[in-house]
């Protein structure tokens, strides 16, 4: 049993036969998580891999011969995609959303759903060439906040390719302060906005913005930047929610 399930992974409908009835089982879940893995690839200062994953993704919806699957993850990707954009127009996007609406052949769809993406793509990379050292570390900290090894030491290694202590540099240089300082700022702004959603916990909330493996560091520096513990501010952003209602 666990040898096909392991296979069926791979296949965007499995059919389920039973008697003379035939039911289509869409294996949303797989096609969708890929198709995002390769966006968030493409759409990214990694450009050993960024063409190919484009090339890949491209691939990938090609398979898709549900054209209601098809569309329905075509505008999804849009929506996605144009929120990478240094500068997002989603009256932009709204408007070719509605004539890709109008389209109803598979082919059709395909070829400018690739056009699109395409396009977004390269005014992505050029937007991020022409940017200064400290906004492609900007870029790069808005990309990966989620992750715990994020410093600046990862992003001049993995993503600039260059002398950590020069970056430094030239990131204090062009912002007025030190990577650290900005990296915790920008911890704790998106740890509220977080808060005021409603959605997510604090041990959730200290995930999302790096510090999942080490929730207490989180507590220190939000304490330390807001005089209030994640808990206690959380609990007063609900007590004002409530109130409002």
């Amino acid at each position: 049993m666990l040898h096909f399930v392991k296979h069926i992974r791979n296949y965007e409908v499995i059919y389920q036969v039973s008697g003379e009835s035939v039911f289509p089982i869409y294996n949303y879940y797989n096609v969708v998580a890929e198709m995002y893995r390769l966006v968030d690839i493409a759409f990214s200062q990694d450009m050993d891999h960024a063409n190919d994953s484009l090339k890949n993704l491209f691939s990938l919806l090609q398979d898709i011969s549900d054209i209601n699957l098809l569309r329905q993850q075509v505008f999804a990707l849009i929506i996605y995609t144009v929120s990478k954009q240094a500068s997002p127009n989603m009256s932009d996007a709204m408007e070719y959303l509605l004539y890709m609406n109008q389209l109803t052949d598979e082919k059709a769809i395909l070829d400018s759903m690739q056009t699109k993406l395409t396009e977004f793509f390269e005014e992505y990379h050029i937007s991020f060439t022409h940017m200064s050292l400290s906004q492609k570390v900007i870029a790069c900290v808005e990309e990966n906040l989620e992750k715990s090894e994020l410093s600046l030491k990862w992003i001049a290694e993995n993503y600039l390719f260059m002398n950590v202590d020069y970056l430094s540099k030239r990131f204090a240089k062009e912002t007025g302060m030190k990577f650290s300082k900005y990296l915790t700022n920008l911890r704790i702004q998106k740890a509220k906005h977080y808060m005021e959603t409603g959605i997510y916990s604090v041990l959730e909330i200290a995930e999302r913005v790096g510090c999942g493996q080490n929730p207490q560091y989180f507590s220190q520096i939000f304490k330390k930047n807001t005089g209030q513990s994640p808990s206690q501010y959380l609990h007063c952003v609900q007590e004002a929610a409530s109130s409002v209602k």
